[in-house]
């Protein structure tokens, strides 16, 4: 497998996040979900990255090993855990990030047909933070024709973390 090349700028960071939306809005709800389980954990290393060392030498030694192959922060989870750790994440972002992570666990591990259209997952999306029930409560969210609710609110909810995540790493201008 090549290696995943992160990106060095902001206008790098805009045209992730242009495919990102192009690809979540044209996927199945599991193809949705992965995704944007990708993108974030992409961007939660992208953060951790900023952190440390940028020297070439330290960086292939050092950095890479634990990020890649079978280093031991290469899971969505280790990388939110040390963010979180680290205190590079607000409690509801980790709450979040967590939550993401159980939603992607249920629709990646299962082979019957996994959809926003499930009781347990709409209710986990309610329990998000980012356009759950706390910022966009049901009763006040406007439905539209044909749009599955958890869906956008999921989408929503994974588009404004890793928006979070880029700018605090610092590789989106302001």
């Amino acid at each position: 497998m090549a290696k995943k090349r992160l990106p060095e700028s902001s206008e790098d960071v805009a045209k992730l996040a242009k495919v990102f939306f192009e690809t979540i809005k044209a996927e199945s709800d599991r193809g949705c979900v992965l995704v944007a389980a990708a993108f974030l954990d992409e961007a939660l290393e992208l953060l951790i990255r900023s952190k440390m060392m940028r020297d070439v030498k330290v960086v292939n030694r050092s950095v890479d090993p634990l990020l890649t192959g079978v280093g031991p922060l290469r899971s969505f989870w280790a990388k939110t855990e040390l963010c979180r750790a680290l205190d590079l994440l607000a409690d509801w972002e980790h709450e979040d990030l967590t939550q993401i992570r159980d939603i992607r666990n249920l629709f990646a591990h299962s082979y019957e047909n996994a959809d926003f259209d499930d009781p347990r997952i709409v209710e986990m999306v309610l329990r998000l933070n980012a356009f759950g029930r706390r910022i966009l409560p049901k009763e006040d969210s406007p439905k539209l024709s044909g749009d599955k609710d958890a869906r956008r609110r999921f989408s929503l909810a994974a588009s404004w973390i890793a928006g979070a995540l880029h700018n605090r790493s610092g590789m989106v201008k302001p």
